[in-house]
C-alpha cells in the first residue's frame, strides 16, 4: 500500500528528531550528519531501527542538508546521488522487517532567494531537484520538505520534488507568534503549498506541541486536505551551555490524541523527540507499540 493510500484509511506514526542522537553518537563537530551515511550506516540504520521499534510506522531520511551546495560545504558536493542514496537505504534495510514507509527528507537550502538574496529561483530548483531525483531512484516511498520558512523557497522546493512522482508531504516551522520568521501564516501556507502540488501540508519543528496546537487548529479550519503535525519536544533551553528539550514523553502521547482528534493525518515528533517519545505517541494513538 503506498502512502496515500494508507492515509486514506488511518492516521500514521512518524519518527522523531535525528540530529542530536547523531551527536550523542560522536558526530564530530566540523562533520555534517549526512556523512555518516557513507561514513557509518550501521549507525544511522540503528537510528531508524529503534524509532520503529518504539512505534513509528515512517521513518524520514538522513538526508536534511544533502543538496549540492550545503554538502559543498563539506567537500562532499559531488556526492549527492551516493549520500541520498545510501540514507535510503540504510532506512530501507530499518524499515523493512515491519514494511515501515521510508520518507525522502529534503531541507531548506539556507540562503535567500532573489530579491533578498543572491539565490535564483532556477538554482534552487536544480538544488531541490537533484536529491529529490536521487531519493526517488534510491526507492524512497515519497518526499517530506520540512522545516521551511519563506514560503516562496516550499513552493519551487514541492513543484521540483512534483517532477520525481512521488507522493509530496510539505511542512513548514512556526513560531509561538503563530507565523513562520518569514511571516508566513498556517492558512497561506496549507493554500499555497497544496496549490504547488503538495498532497499533505502541515508544520514541524520552530516548537512544542501546546504552540503547535493552534496552529494545526487554524490549518485545518482552513483546510481539509492531509495535514502532518511533528512538534518539538518542547521549546529549547540552554542549560550549562547545552540545548535541552524539556517535554516528557507523557506530554508527547497527551497531544499526540488532540492532535489526531483535530483530524491530522501523520504525527511524529522534530527535534529533541527520542524514540520514548515516539513510544508514548504510538502508545496514545494505538494503544501500545504496533
Amino acid at each position: 500500500m503506498d502512502l496515500l493510500a494508507r492515509l486514506k484509511e488511518d492516521i500514521i506514526v512518524a519518527d522523531g528528531g535525528f540530529g542530536a542522537i547523531v551527536l550523542s553518537r560522536g558526530l564530530a563537530p566540523e562533520e555534517c550528519e549526512e556523512s555518516w551515511n557513507l561514513t557509518h550506516p550501521k549507525d544511522i540504520e540503528e537510528i531508524h531501527r529503534d524509532f520503529i521499534e518504539a512505534g513509528a510506522e515512517l521513518v524520514t531520511t538522513n538526508t536534511f542538508k544533502a543538496n549540492r551546495r550545503l554538502l559543498a560545504k563539506h567537500g562532499l558536493g559531488d556526492k549527492v546521488e551516493e549520500v541520498n542514496r545510501a540514507a535510503v537505504e540504510a532506512a530501507r534495510r530499518a524499515a523493512a522487517p515491519k514494511g515501515a514507509f521510508v520518507v525522502g527528507c529534503i531541507g531548506p537550502i539556507g540562503e535567500l532567494l532573489e530579491p533578498y538574496g543572491d539565490l535564483t529561483a532556477e538554482a534552487a530548483r536544480e538544488l531541490f531537484r537533484e536529491p529529490a531525483m536521487a531519493l526517488a531512484r534510491a526507492g524512497a516511498d515519497a518526499l517530506f520538505l520540512e522545516t521551511f520558512m519563506a514560503i516562496e523557497e516550499a513552493e519551487i522546493a514541492v513543484k521540483a520534488a512534483k517532477e520525481t512522482g512521488l507522493p509530496v508531504v510539505a511542512s513548514m516551522a512556526f513560531q509561538a507568534s503563530g507565523a513562520t520568521m518569514m511571516g508566513v501564516g498556517p492558512e497561506q501556507a496549507a493554500a499555497r503549498l497544496s496549490a504547488a502540488g503538495a498532497e499533505v501540508v502541515g508544520a514541524n519543528c520552530g516548537v512544542g506541541p501546546v504552540e503547535l496546537f493552534p496552529i494545526m487548529e487554524k490549518m485545518k479550519a482552513s483546510y481539509a486536505g492531509l495535514t502532518i503535525a511533528q512538534p518539538n519536544a518542547g521549546m529549547p533551553r540552554l542549560i550549562e551551555g547545552k540545548t535541552v528539550f524539556p517535554e516528557k514523553p507523557e506530554t508527547m502521547g497527551e497531544y499526540a490524541k488532540k492532535f489526531r482528534n483535530l483530524g491530522i493525518n501523520i504525527i511524529g515528533g522534530c527535534c529533541g523527540n527520542r524514540p520514548e517519545h515516539i513510544r508514548a505517541i504510538a502508545k496514545a494513538l494505538r494503544g501500545g507499540t504496533p
